[in-house]
């Protein structure tokens, strides 16, 4: 053990005489205790020896070193010899003798030229060991023992003032299985809900009895949804359900406080099941939490899809165009935008639905998903302006929960003027259909927006528009028509909920407006100004206000014919924008006040419209070539006196079939359709870009129309033999324009099949005198020529002849 004074003592470096007192008898070897070890007792921690430590205090104080003779003795402990603690010897290791140090106080004098031996290293001290130890373990089981006598009584204290907290969520169940990171977040939820149950097989939903309309606990742990009795129980009533298996979660179409989820059943194919959810708490978290356990891990995703506001979301299959490849993908509906991603990209899409011009479902079969299998309603359409998509679920009751909230929202229609089905310019369709038509048939009618029209017209026409703004087509019958869908456009800015320009920017506008008239402010700095406070406005009220604006400059700017200056038009659509009809309009003085300066901001916009609204050169000049075919129109029609047009409209998709669309004259050539789709859509681009096509036997085969081809050829001759509905014309970019440099005059290898021939055999093709192509055979004799101008190159194949490369081109019999 240690001496005394918890230390061992250093030999001095000095030379003395040693005597070696009579070694005692060898202690008993024993192993070395551990810290803080006390006999007959457990062993301690770390903590616990510090603590007894510290109340204990030090130790006894020290005695004084005599110089007669000092006892050492030591038992090696784990320190004492390294090499053999890491390299143990085989031969067990035996306790060494105490050693005897005597010290005599006679010899004093030192040797010469000595060096003293190194002292031996020394272990560091140890600590002593605590002696009240039973004292601390005695006065913590007294303190604990306290503390249990008054915790009854602080609870029952705490339980009269509050009230009893709810129980938390059961523990985790033992069906749960083991988190998958892949699928989606790993999210737990509770709460009460109303559950009711069907099976969907094929086109058949039934529902099941003993879960129709029941209330339960609800829980979703660990991708797993499992319906319980109450909040108590750990055994499930119902499930669980595998939520890796669920395409689809949202609201319900009929019932918004519903949410409906569709999971695939494994243990049968072809049928789904369908879970109907009402929470009684909390349906924004419910529905997001759920659609968070499938989506797939993307920050732009996340991000998209906010707790207030997210509708529908699940696994769909996409086709991007007409002439995309399905692949699979996640999209969801949020605050009328619908976001989509694909699995071959990262990027996600968003569709503003408000923007969409038309949804079609019922489509032909060769535009079904190939990746889907059973389905027997097939996928729909989603047109917008210059794109197309096309969207199916993994099965039909889903996709039609798709289609019916799709056409829910582009049908719904409320009195904000965001809400409005828009144009691609974030121009309400009513406001862009009203214009154009105006624009059209009324700049050179006398008494423009000063007459009205029939008031049962009026209301008719704008009962329809705010339908289906897309399909509705206002049709010129006599000069009321005119003021009719005048009308209907002023009607609609003093409808709505909030006035075109908004109250927040009217006492700025109407400073500015002072300021203007002013002489030592330069006009561009008020200009500038205009321009700075207009752009407050939110996106959907400024496009508008700009695009009025320009019509409101084209109207003025042939008041030499119908009589419209700008200081008449400014004080009819000065209360318009800026008041609505729920204002309060009592003749008072500071309103007639209002109304000067309201008409005064809308003719210095006008005035100053290109300045404001920083039209470019490229608007103008386009601006101006309409306005020169307008009155070249508008004079012809004077001198014949309206007459009729001859032939018929033919339509020309623009991009890809089913997409906007815009009509021609029949009796048009290609180069004629093209210049006018050109100028129309204002593309500054040369003019050998784009190109008109003819699309046969339902897009199996396409060919470019000549330039001097007149569409009656097209249409009356050759679609009256074929099927029409499978024909049509497309505007689009040319992605192989004639170039001189790639023309070859001889083609060698060619696989040619014959008609009544159903196998490809190996020709060659000449061009001869520029006139004929002559078909020669593997042994380079002519077999059968073509003349060039009787006949039709179709690139593509019909699907009953299986080509042997993508690059196949049709002779069809002329």
């Amino acid at each position: 053990m240690v001496s005394e004074m918890g230390e061992r003592p250093v030999p001095r470096p000095r030379l003395s005489k040693m005597t070696l007192a009579a070694a005692p008898p060898p202690p008993v070897p024993r192993r070395t205790p551990p810290v803080g070890y006390i006999e007959n007792s457990d062993y301690m921690t770390l903590e616990d020896f510090r603590e007894c430590s510290s109340s204990s205090g030090s130790s006894a104080p020290s005695q004084p070193r005599t110089s007669t003779c000092t006892t050492i003795s030591w038992t090696p402990s784990s320190f004492a010899d390294p090499i053999n603690e890491l390299f143990p010897s085989p031969t067990p290791m035996l306790s060494p003798i105490p050693r005897q140090i005597s010290q005599s106080p006679v010899l004093s004098h030192p040797i010469p030229n000595y060096q003293p031996p190194k002292p031996p290293r020394q272990p560091p001290p140890r600590p002593s060991p605590p002696a009240d130890y039973r004292e601390l373990q005695f006065r913590r089981k007294s303190q604990l023992e306290e503390e249990n006598h008054l915790k009854p009584v602080e609870e029952e204290v705490q339980a009269k003032k509050e009230p009893p907290p709810r129980p938390p969520p059961p523990r985790q169940l033992p069906f749960a299985p083991p988190i998958d990171k892949s699928d989606g977040q790993s999210i737990c939820f509770s709460g009460w809900v109303e559950l009711g149950i069907s099976s969907v097989a094929g086109k058949k939903e039934k529902e099941l009895k003993d879960s129709h309309k029941k209330r339960c606990w609800a829980v979703m742990r660990c991708n797993q949804l499992s319906f319980l009795d109450d909040d108590e129980t750990e055994t499930p009533s119902l499930g669980p359900y595998d939520l890796n298996l669920m395409h689809y979660v949202g609201k319900c179409s009929r019932d918004s406080s519903t949410i409906s989820l569709i999971l695939k059943d494994i243990s049968s194919p072809n049928t789904y099941t369908v879970l109907r959810v009402t929470p009684e708490e909390m349906l924004p978290q419910w529905l997001l939490l759920l659609a968070k356990c499938i989506a797939p891990e993307n920050e732009s995703l996340a991000y998209s899809m906010p707790e207030d506001g997210f509708n529908v979301g699940g696994r769909v299959f996409l086709r991007q165009g007409a002439t995309g490849s399905w692949t699979g993908g996640w999209a969801h509906i949020s605050k009328r935008s619908m976001f989509y991603m694909v699995s071959t990209f990262d990027n996600l899409f968003e569709v503003d639905m408000r923007k969409i011009l038309s949804l079609k479902k019922d489509l032909h079969s060769t535009d079904w998903c190939p990746l889907i299998e059973n389905s027997l309603k097939g996928p729909f359409l989603l047109t917008k302006d210059g794109s197309s998509l096309y969207m199916q679920a993994e099965s039909d009751s889903s996709t039609s929960q798709w289609f019916d909230w799709i056409s829910g929202e582009m049908t719904r229609y409320s009195n904000l003027l965001e809400d409005n089905r828009l144009t691609p310019d974030d121009v309400p369709i009513i406001v862009d259909k009203c214009i154009k038509f105006v624009s059209t048939y009324g700049l050179f009618q006398k008494g423009i927006y000063r007459r009205n029209g029939l008031t049962s017209d009026a209301r008719q026409l704008i009962d329809d528009l705010r339908r289906d703004p897309f399909n509705v087509h206002i049709t010129h019958t006599s000069e009321e028509t005119v003021n009719t869908v005048a009308d209907v456009l002023r009607s609609f800015f003093r409808q709505l909920e909030k006035p075109l320009i908004l109250p927040d920017i009217h006492e700025d506008l109407f400073a500015i407006s002072v300021a203007i008239s002013e002489a030592n402010v330069e006009l561009p700095q008020k200009l500038l100004a205009y321009q700075v406070t207009l752009r407050h406005l939110p996106d959907v009220h400024y496009a508008t206000l700009r695009k009025l604006l320009d019509h409101l400059k084209d109207v003025t700017g042939h008041c030499n014919v119908n009589l419209a200056t700008i200081e008449n038009i400014a004080k009819i659509f000065g209360p318009t924008l800026f008041r609505v009809d729920k204002d309060d309009e009592m003749v008072t003085v500071d309103n007639y006040n209002k109304a000067v300066k309201q008409a005064t901001v809308i003719r210095d916009l006008i005035l100053n419209y290109a300045e404001v609204f920083g039209v470019t050169d490229r608007e103008l000049i386009a601006k101006s070539q309409m306005d020169r075919i307008q009155e070249q129109e508008q004079l012809a029609t004077g001198a014949a006196g309206k007459a009729r047009a001859d032939g018929f409209l033919v339509a020309i998709h623009l991009f890809a079939k089913d997409n906007q669309a815009f009509n021609v004259q029949s009796d048009w050539s290609a180069s004629e359709v093209c210049r006018f789709a050109m100028t129309k859509r204002k593309f500054d681009v040369p003019q050998d870009t784009f190109a008109l096509f003819e699309v046969v036997k339902n897009g199996q085969l396409k060919r470019r129309v000549n330039s001097s081809e007149v569409l009656n050829s097209m249409v009356v001759g050759r679609w009256m033999d074929w099927d029409p509905k499978d024909c049509f014309f497309l505007f689009v970019k040319d992605a192989c324009p004639f170039r001189k440099q790639d023309f070859r005059s001889f083609a060698e290898e060619v696989k040619l099949a014959e008609p009544g021939s159903k196998s490809f055999k190996t020709a060659s093709f000449k061009l001869e005198n520029g006139q004929n192509v002559v078909h020669y055979s593997k042994s380079m004799k002519p077999t059968s020529s073509w003349v060039i101008d009787e006949t039709l190159w179709f690139l593509g194949h019909e699907r009953a002849k299986t080509a042997v490369s993508p690059h196949a081109h049709l002779l069809p019999d002329k």
